[in-house]
């Protein structure tokens, strides 16, 4: 996303910055990346937080001379994080520059220092950039983070970092990378002291610029490894919560900006970046909320699910989806792979199929929130045509879930029809026949060996869909659609 050349200003030089306390080898690793990746004319301190042996001094001894402008410098008492950042602000980084916080136990990515400053001047309302990691809360790919390697997490992000736009406006930074702009710096300062030595201090800088228009953004080109270890101890729990409470007291807009960051902004790409790593597709069964049919019903989708399981078993995984609280199917599906649903979002699903119409807005934000890929059986129209039936909600959700669905499946002939002409659409429907034999049809009028069931045609049909890559437009726009619906509520 380029702006307005006329906001666009000439990069100063960077400072960066790297605290270290302990953790020698550590260091040496992210130092090692810096030397193949950092631009030659950084000026670069290690600051040493009075490690208690001169393990990061030799580190600095044994690297110096892979850096023109490598600099030393050690606390004579242990400060902490935040006050040995504004030390190194204050006192060791060059006037005018903008100023890279770098954790010793990072490693930085082949340009990674340019894509963060390009990003930085895109806009003259950049405050704080910082990159894309497998271990940075909001800024983790994939986005809820904890499920994927490092190595893994990387792959992703390289897979997936071109359908991501090159910056999003963020709720905060986070300390492990941050590169301040220089003007952001000589206006604002840095860290307040009384987040020392930890915790929130990040958070408390981009509320404290914000209030005067400034934003942190993610470089979403960018990639910075974060092997996180807690140098706080047993005070970790204790530090966060007393911290986090300062912040609130001084910020009460910083819980509900982060709120409404992971509920209505961030990218369904990165939510459901963990389908871009190696892994066994999965296709959800859509049971939630079933009312209990008639007994031929209820026996075709127990054929349908078992039959289309068998046939996908090799590679794909079919799971049943259904509420703790129901009772219909439970008893029928024991022993099948289940998704209760009750335990938040956890591993997405490749796709959800409902074997039915979706007749509401709440099963249709529960599709979009389990899969990147939703697909339904549409049952015909009658629930809209007759008037004493319908609703202005349900006509207009009846068309935007055909719409935006990845493919919609017509159980008959007349009920694909029926749907075309009422809504004056031309949108595919895949025609599947159900019956008591469960013979198919593949198009209208055209007919196909008696042998073949509908279950064969759907597995087919499952396949192409998951070989298909992610149709990111209609991810997108399902996930704007459902988002526009939740915010109307939310006074």
């Amino acid at each position: 996303m380029d702006v307005n050349a006329d906001t666009v200003t000439t990069p100063p030089e960077v400072s960066v910055v790297i605290p270290a306390y302990g953790s020698a080898e550590a260091l040496r690793q992210c130092l090692e990346s810096l030397a193949r990746y950092v631009p030659k004319p950084c000026n670069l301190w290690i600051v040493d937080d009075a490690t208690p042996d001169d393990s990061i001094r030799k580190t600095y001894e044994d690297m110096r001379h892979r850096f023109p402008r490598l600099n030393y410098h050690r606390n004579e008492e242990n400060l902490g994080f935040v006050k040995t950042c504004n030390l190194a602000f204050r006192q060791l980084r060059n006037p005018g520059t903008d100023l890279l916080l770098l954790n010793s136990d990072t490693r930085v990515t082949k340009g990674f220092l340019q894509e963060m400053q390009d990003v930085l001047y895109l806009h003259d309302r950049h405050g704080v950039v910082t990159p894309r990691s497998n271990n940075a809360t909001t800024f983790s790919i994939p986005w809820n983070g904890g499920l994927l390697s490092a190595p893994e997490s990387f792959r992703v992000w390289k897979r997936i970092r071109r359908l991501l736009p090159r910056y999003q406006v963020m709720p905060t930074a986070v300390g492990f990378c941050m590169l301040i702009k220089a003007e952001v710096l000589d206006r604002f300062g840095l860290f307040d002291d009384a987040y020392s030595p930890g915790y929130n201090e990040e958070n408390d800088f981009v509320c404290r610029i914000n209030r005067y228009g400034y934003s942190a953004v993610a470089a979403n080109q960018a990639y910075v490894f974060h092997f996180e270890k807690s140098s706080f101890g047993d005070r970790q729990e204790s530090l966060e919560a007393a911290h986090h409470e300062v912040l609130v007291g001084r910020y009460p807009e910083y819980d509900p900006k982060l709120t409404y960051y992971c509920r209505f902004v961030v990218d369904p790409v990165e939510f459901f970046a963990h389908l871009y790593a190696r892994h066994r597709p999965r296709i959800l069964f859509d049971f939630f909320d079933w009312p209990a049919p008639g007994p031929a019903s209820s026996g075709s989708l127990l054929h349908l699910f078992r039959e289309a399981s068998r046939l996908l078993e090799p590679d794909v995984d079919v799971v049943a989806g259904f509420r703790e609280s129901q009772t219909f199917f439970a008893r029928e599906l024991s022993g099948n792979p289940s998704h209760s649903d009750s335990s938040g979002t956890g591993i997405p699903f490749d796709l959800v199929f409902r074997p039915s119409q979706i007749f509401t807005w709440d099963e249709f934000r529960t599709m979009n929130r389990l899969g990147a890929r939703v697909s339904y059986v549409s049952l015909g129209t009658i629930n809209v045509r007759s008037d004493y039936l319908n609703s202005p909600e349900r006509y207009l959700l009846f068309r935007k879930a055909a719409e935006l669905s990845d493919c919609v499946f017509a159980s008959n002939g007349f009920a694909r029809s029926d749907f075309m002409a009422f809504y004056g659409t031309d949108a595919p429907m895949r025609l599947i026949q159900h019956g008591n034999g469960m013979d198919a049809i593949s198009e209208p009028g055209e007919a196909v060996d008696g042998g073949q069931h509908a279950a064969e045609q759907y597995a087919c049909a499952f396949r192409e869909i998951l070989a298909a890559d992610v149709d990111v437009v209609k991810l997108r726009s399902r996930w704007d659609t459902i988002r526009l619906l939740d915010s109307s509520n939310l006074h």
